[in-house]
C-alpha cells in the first residue's frame, strides 16, 4: 500500500541494499591504505553482502528484469544504473589512487579493469551459491583479486629491464635457431 507500483517497490528495495552496500564499503575502507587490501576489502565486501542477501537479490533482479522490458536498452538512463554508478565509483577511486602512489600501472584502461573485478565477483558468487558457500569467502576473494592485481601493477624500473633483456635474450635464441636452420636446409639442397 506504500508504494504505487511493483516496480518502485523493487526499486525502493535495490535503494536500500545499493546504500547499505555502498555505505559498508566506504566506512571500510577508510582505515585501509594499501591498495591491494583495500581491493581485498571490496571484493570481500562485496562478496558477503551478496551472500546475505542473495535470495532477495535473485529474486529482486529476476522480477525487475520481468517487470522493465526496457531495462538493456535503457540500461544507462535507469535507476539501477544511477545505483551502480555510484557504487563503482568507489572501486574507481582505488583504482586512480593506486595510480596516483604508483602502484599501479597508469596505462589500465579502468573500464575494462572494473568489469574484470566485478564480472568476477560476480561470476564467483554464483560458484559460491552453488556450492552452498562451503568455500571461505576471504580464501575465494583472494584467489579472484591476486591475478587481477598482478596484472594491474606497475612493474618497477629493474623489472621492465629485465623484461627487456628477457626478450631480447628470447630474440636472440630464436634468431641462433634459425641461423642453424638455415644452415641444415643449405647443405639438404646443396
Amino acid at each position: 500500500h506504500y508504494f504505487s507500483t511493483k516496480n518502485a517497490l523493487l526499486l525502493a528495495i535495490l535503494d536500500s541494499f545499493y546504500e547499505g552496500l555502498t555505505e559498508s564499503a566506504r566506512d571500510g575502507m577508510q582505515d585501509i591504505m594499501a591498495t591491494r587490501e583495500r581491493l581485498l576489502y571490496l571484493a570481500q565486501n562485496h562478496i558477503s553482502k551478496l551472500r546475505d542477501n542473495q535470495a532477495l537479490m535473485m529474486r529482486l533482479i529476476q522480477v525487475y528484469l520481468s517487470v522493465d522490458v526496457n531495462y538493456y536498452t535503457n540500461y544507462r538512463s535507469s535507476h539501477i544504473h544511477d545505483l551502480n554508478y555510484q557504487y563503482t565509483r568507489i572501486f574507481d577511486g582505488v583504482i586512480r589512487e593506486g595510480i596516483e602512489r604508483g602502484d599501479l600501472d597508469p596505462e589500465l584502461e579502468l573500464p575494462a579493469i572494473r568489469d574484470l573485478f566485478f564480472g568476477g565477483l560476480e561470476y564467483g558468487m554464483r560458484t559460491l551459491m552453488s556450492k552452498n558457500g562451503s568455500k571461505d569467502i576471504a580464501n575465494y576473494v583472494q584467489a579472484i583479486v591476486d591475478p587481477l592485481w598482478s596484472s594491474m601493477q606497475l612493474l618497477s624500473r629493474d623489472d621492465k629491464a629485465s623484461s627487456v633483456d628477457s626478450l631480447e635474450q628470447r630474440l636472440e635464441n630464436a634468431c641462433e635457431r634459425m641461423e642453424k636452420a638455415a644452415k641444415k636446409l643449405e647443405k639438404v639442397a646443396g
